[in-house]
């Protein structure tokens, strides 16, 4: 395969990476540091990711979390 060809794969395949994570890393990690912190969570707060599972609460716009 041509190094063009190959280079336009890893672009398009990173570019389905970023498209496909769903939060933001830095927002899933403040969430799950109030998670872990809080006794009375909402009960649909037991997934991993909150924007592709719609946590109570929790709205999303572009993998970010908005409250």
């Amino acid at each position: 395969m041509g190094s063009r060809i190959q280079a336009c794969l890893l672009v398009i395949s990173i570019q389905i990476l970023v498209a496909t994570a769903a939060t933001n890393v830095q927002d899933l990690a403040a969430l799950m540091a109030l998670k872990n912190t809080w006794t009375n969570t909402p009960p649909n707060w037991v997934t991993s990711d909150p924007c592709d599972n719609k946590w109570d609460g929790i709205h999303c716009s572009n993998s970010r979390v908005i409250i």
